[in-house]
């Protein structure tokens, strides 16, 4: 009798050991929407990154996450690692920024416009976001916007 080992079922199984634990974090995870106003009105388009704030021991705390605003002001953060709803609970540094598409149009316009009022603490990372275990759909930052001096 010869005991012959099949590479291929190994492959197999390695594959199925590996997507299993795909889906595992060491880190916990929290839905989190909310809203960006900048003086009062929504501020649409723009791109809210959050990054976690290492605390205690752990010096790597968890990946970013991301959201774009809809026309209301309104988002929704995901994982900026993949496609994951949520953020990682804890501590957090934000920024907002208005995407730069290089588009000519009005709406364009507007966004460079709304980009050069935004506050330096939006962009700074000075603003400061913390993601509760039970996760929140009330994230507000009310930016007042540069003047201009």
């Amino acid at each position: 009798m010869t005991c012959r080992f099949d590479w291929q079922w190994l492959s197999v199984a390695a594959a199925c050991v590996m997507a299993a634990g795909c889906d595992s974090h060491p880190y916990d995870l929290a839905d989190v929407s909310g809203k960006v106003t900048l003086d009062g009105q929504p501020l649409a388009g723009a791109i809210v990154n959050t990054q976690p704030i290492a605390t205690g021991s752990s010096s790597s705390p968890g990946p970013g996450s991301f959201g774009k605003t809809d026309e209301q002001g309104r988002f929704t953060l995901e994982l900026a690692t993949r496609a994951v709803p949520g953020a990682v609970v804890g501590p957090h540094r934000v920024t907002i920024r208005m995407p730069d598409s290089g588009d000519t149009s009005d709406e364009a316009v507007n966004r460079m416009t709304e980009r050069a009022r935004l506050p330096q603490a939006a962009l700074d990372g000075s603003l400061r976001l913390n993601v509760p275990v039970g996760g929140s759909n009330d994230a507000l930052f009310e930016l007042q916007a540069r003047r201009r001096q």
